[in-house]
């Protein structure tokens, strides 16, 4: 009988520690598969881009895909920086150099995270109640922009180029904005007349504004409203259409939803 306790004893711990080991590798990962992670990825990088001097920064566990990212970059570089998806087994599954190098993606990222300090420094200083703000560069302009006015966006960027954040928010510059505040024509112009002030202050230009004012169950709101309709007299009319045009556009979208089988 003790013998017989002894041994089940013995099963039972295995089976914890089996199962501790499993758990623990499901949430960190294991020290055998983060070295053949970390050796794939050194080899692929060598014979995949040989001559660039890129190097592997490290290789972290993945809890999301049950495998390990390797971040790799060039020493010295603005842009070139990027991770590889590697399976528990050492297996290269994805490359991101020509989704976020190539593609232009980390110069976009970059320039975009000096436009938005400059835009959040201005947007931060105005006495509204934000439900949100910021600025942004925008990479290209999306249904609605199609729909209300000209499509605006970025050009194409090279990785390392030099731009200039503030020259590019002149044709890309985007400024969103959900306020609580009165949720009317009226009052949106008065805010948007602020808006253009504060920021032709600063110095820093701007192509188009989102802008969202909600009071209780009620809303007003614009999409891709461009800077230079916020100028002249009629503001709240122009702002009243662009208004209605964006409750119609929602309107169809949401019918052509409803069609759609």
């Amino acid at each position: 009988m003790k013998k017989a306790l002894k041994i089940a004893a013995g099963a039972l711990a295995f089976l914890l520690i089996a199962g501790l080991l499993a758990l623990a590798n499901a949430f960190v990962g294991n020290p055998v598969s983060r070295v053949l992670a970390k050796r794939a990825a050194g080899t692929y990088l060598l014979e995949t881009y040989p001559g660039m001097g890129l190097e592997l920064e490290g290789v972290s566990y993945s809890f999301k895909t049950g495998g390990y990212l390797a971040q790799a970059s060039l020493p010295g570089s603005l842009d070139t920086h990027f991770t590889l998806d590697i399976s528990m087994t050492g297996r290269v599954l994805y490359d991101r150099y020509e989704s976020h190098v190539a593609s232009g993606f980390n110069t976009w990222q970059r320039l975009d995270a000096a436009y938005r300090e400059k835009a959040d420094g201005v947007l931060d200083a105005l006495p509204y109640a934000c439900l949100y703000a910021y600025g942004t560069l925008e990479q290209r302009a999306d249904r609605e922009a199609e729909a209300f006015g000209p499509v605006y966006g970025l050009p194409a960027l090279e990785p390392e180029g030099e731009y200039d954040p503030l020259e590019l928010g002149k044709t890309a510059g985007h400024l969103v904005l959900s306020l609580e505040e009165e949720p009317s024509a009226g009052r949106a112009a008065e805010l948007l007349r602020e808006l253009l002030a504060a920021f032709s202050e600063a110095g820093i230009p701007f192509y188009a504004v989102d802008l969202t004012l909600t009071e209780g169950e009620s809303g007003f709101s614009v999409r891709n409203f461009l800077r230079q309709d916020i100028e002249g007299a009629g503001l709240a009319e122009r702002l009243a259409a662009s208004a209605a045009a964006l409750e119609e556009f929602y309107r169809a979208a949401d019918k052509e939803n409803e069609i759609r089988p």
